[in-house]
């Protein structure tokens, strides 16, 4: 029987071997509040894809696959196309210790974007708007006073305090974005899948207390152990969000706004790559539970020997004559820069070798010679790593904000001041992991270094590599300006292949001048050229009041402070009427000319693309007045909103598997065991566990169809 609801319709049925429920949605809404589509190949695998432990020899492990839908999803993540190589496996060795930093002075643990608010005066009360009529007409105040004993002291001072108080609660919201609570976590859900694993936790209780199911070699045993597996099911399912861009497109800005913390993924103003190696923000864990922890993954020695020979290629390549023929004309420009970016890659790692010049390693016939050399040099190097040269993972606990941020530093940074060298060449990956709301429902954010058609070949490299076998989204980040002919966008969406999501973040949406927007020839460049003129005459006003307070006295200074203040007050809500006005109008002209040129490229057609505008700016340094309605407008909240959310297919998709395959599997089993019996065992004690077994697969049984006749019921009043 079919049982319809607004967002699944389950089949329950039932066959002689298994009298148990089978359940297949047939139909499923994204729960993404920004209008994502649950679509043939975009649903996440059911595999759960966490941190690495600091242990060696740590394997991560996926189920074949699962049914939603009518799809076959694979636990195993495809990618295609040959433009990518495979990611290098996990450490075998690690640095087990972490280490907590105390040496350094205590620091304010988060300065936070929330936390960054400059405190207004206090402002008087409003007047009504025929008071200041009066005031602007006659020149001369037109309000009927009540009695005021040191109106500039007293009154002002009491006034200021409540506004004080109300400045308190608007700092406590701004930057507290509200998140839609995803469908799992209804609570109700919630409570019945709590249900069903009580229900497995004494079943698995049950079958230990048979002497059997503690013998390795029996089924029962396997069984046990399964059973206590799915008793400590987690609908969590990380989602890995990686966002590329070319240098300077503000990547890092857009995961500072999106984490709500000022600074952490580096960022510079001048042009220059900040993000070396792939690095993952992160949401707090068993492993992990201290905030503001740094783990960092090392290349093995077979890595670092692989890295050493591509960048001497690539130098060899740019120079050596004979090499230059085998490059195309068209080419050359480019692999010539390559090969300057490769050098200076092994400046970084050599700091004290300047006889490394690109002249040396340039030698004819000599490059077996000098990679060598190289190889034995960077031994020696290998000795800076924390934890010394046979650690492949590191891990430290900063505690705070700047804390972090300088230990990310050293990491990610050439080491100019003890000309040491630089780690970040050989590091594979840097996890942060942060106890930030955004973050808790499985959300992970990955800084990739750089875009693909960066010169720094290394960086491409890591880039490639984590794209191909991490990411579940690509966010490709690019300025507004010219993003429609940018074609670092087109490229990469090619490259992300048609099992990516791809999601486009265009970035400084809010610099704008309202008078260049005022000159196009349309209708909205008049609309702004009426509200500059309104603006413009209630400066003029407003400055014309503030000469006349300057000179009065008494209740006509109050009066005409007041009259000012709201005249302020009303220009800066025009100000922000006409931001808003002009980035929305901005913004759809973008959004629609680069989805057209996007679909109209025959290798993106069908692909799905949702476009998000932002303003980091705005966001993250918003005029101190209107401070929440600058954030609101500057389309951050949506992006991070939509980030959010990403997990939330996941985690649905998970508790379904649970229910519908994985517990109905293990019920499979255990009655299968009950009816062979093949497991050496008395038969008046194989009576009495069969029994114990039988109540509870229908305890557990019931439980399963109790859960999903709740969930249909809902949503059918």
């Amino acid at each position: 029987m079919r049982f319809p609801s607004s967002e699944f319709n389950f089949t329950f049925s039932t066959g002689p071997s298994f009298e148990g429920v089978i359940f297949t949605p047939s139909h499923s809404q994204s729960s993404s509040p920004a209008g994502s589509r649950l679509g043939s190949g975009a649903l996440p695998s059911a595999s759960s894809r966490s941190a690495s432990p600091v242990t060696p020899g740590h394997i991560r492990e996926n189920p074949q696959g699962l049914i939603f839908g009518g799809q076959i999803i694979s636990g195993t993540r495809l990618f295609s196309g040959s433009d990518f190589a495979p990611v290098a496996g996990p450490s075998t060795d690690s640095n087990l210790a972490p280490r907590v930093l105390s040496s350094r002075p205590k620091i304010v643990p988060d300065h936070s974007l929330e936390s960054n608010r400059i405190r207004e005066p206090g402002a008087l009360p409003i007047p009504t708007a025929s008071h200041t009529n009066n005031l602007e007409n006659e020149g001369t105040p037109g309000l009927s006073a009540s009695p005021v004993n040191n109106l500039e002291n007293e009154d002002e001072d009491e006034d200021e305090a409540e506004d004080d108080d109300e400045e308190d609660e608007e700092v406590d919201r701004v930057g507290d974005d509200l998140f839609s609570p995803d469908p799992i976590d209804d609570p109700n859900l919630q409570n019945d899948l709590n249900a069903i694993k009580v229900q497995l936790q004494e079943l698995a209780r049950t079958i230990h207390d048979s002497p059997l199911s503690r013998d390795p070699t029996t089924r029962l045993h396997q069984i046990q152990q399964e059973t206590k597996k799915l008793s400590e099911f987690k609908d969590q399912e990380p989602r890995i969000v990686g966002f590329i861009g070319e240098t300077g497109a503000g990547k890092s800005s857009v995961i500072n706004s999106i984490l709500d913390q000022r600074g952490l993924a580096r960022s510079s103003g001048a042009g220059a790559a900040c993000t070396f190696v792939p690095m993952e923000y992160r949401y707090v864990d068993e492993k992990h539970p201290r905030p503001y922890t740094i783990e960092a993954d090392f290349m093995s020695e077979d890595e670092v020997n692989d890295l050493l020979e591509e960048l001497l290629q690539s130098i060899r390549r740019a120079t050596i004559q004979t090499d230059r023929s085998l490059i195309g004309d068209e080419n050359w420009e480019q692999y010539e820069a390559i090969g300057k970016r490769s050098h200076q890659t092994l400046e970084a790692i050599f700091t004290d070798r300047s006889d490394l010049t690109v002249e040396y390693l340039s030698r004819p016939g000599a490059d077996v010679e000098i990679l060598q050399e190289l190889k034995q040099l960077a031994m020696d190097r290998l000795t800076f790593r924390p934890g010394g040269s046979s650690s492949l993972q590191y891990c430290v606990i900063a505690g705070d904000l700047e804390r972090c941020k300088d230990e990310l530093d050293n990491l990610t940074s050439n080491a100019e001041h003890d000309n040491g060298p630089a780690l970040w060449p050989f590091i594979k990956l840097i996890r942060v992991f942060l106890d930030l709301s955004v973050l808790k429902t499985g959300l992970v954010l990955a800084d990739l270094p750089v875009g693909l058609r960066d010169m720094n070949h290394a960086r491409v490299r890591a880039t490639e590599r984590y794209l191909a076998s991490t990411c579940d989204e690509v966010f490709i980040v690019a300025g507004i300006a010219r993003c429609v002919a940018n074609q670092s966008i087109y490229e990469t969406i090619k490259k992300c292949g048609a099992t990516k999501r791809v999601r486009i973040v265009c970035t400084r949406a809010d610099d704008i001048s309202p008078e260049e927007f005022a000159r196009n020839k349309d209708r909205h460049a008049s609309h702004v050229k009426k509200m500059n003129a309104e603006i413009k005459k209630l400066e003029d006003q407003a400055n014309r009041i503030g000469r006349q307070r300057k000179t009065a006295k008494g209740h006509k200074k109050a009066e005409l402070a007041v009259t000012e203040s709201t005249m302020e007050d009303e220009i800066q809500k025009l100000r922000c009427e006409r931001q808003a006005f002009i980035m929305n109008k901005q913004n759809d002209s973008v959004e629609k000319e680069l989805t057209g040129a996007i679909r109209n490229n025959q290798e993106h057609r069908g692909k799905d693309v949702k476009i998000f505008c932002i303003g980091n700016e705005l966001y993250g340094n918003p005029p101190h007045k209107l401070a929440d309605e600058y954030r609101n407008i500057s389309g951050v909240r949506e992006l991070r909103s939509y980030c959010r959310s990403v997990p939330a297919e996941a985690r649905l998709a998970s508790a379904l598997f649970f229910i519908e395959n994985q517990v109905p599997s293990l019920l499979r089993s255990i009655q299968q065991w009950n009816l062979t019996g093949r497991d050496h065992v008395t038969a008046e004690r194989a009576r009495e566990l069969r029994m114990v077994l039988e109540q509870l697969e229908q305890n557990l049984r019931q439980a399963c169809v109790k859960l999903f006749l709740n969930r249909i019921h809902d949503r059918m009043i």
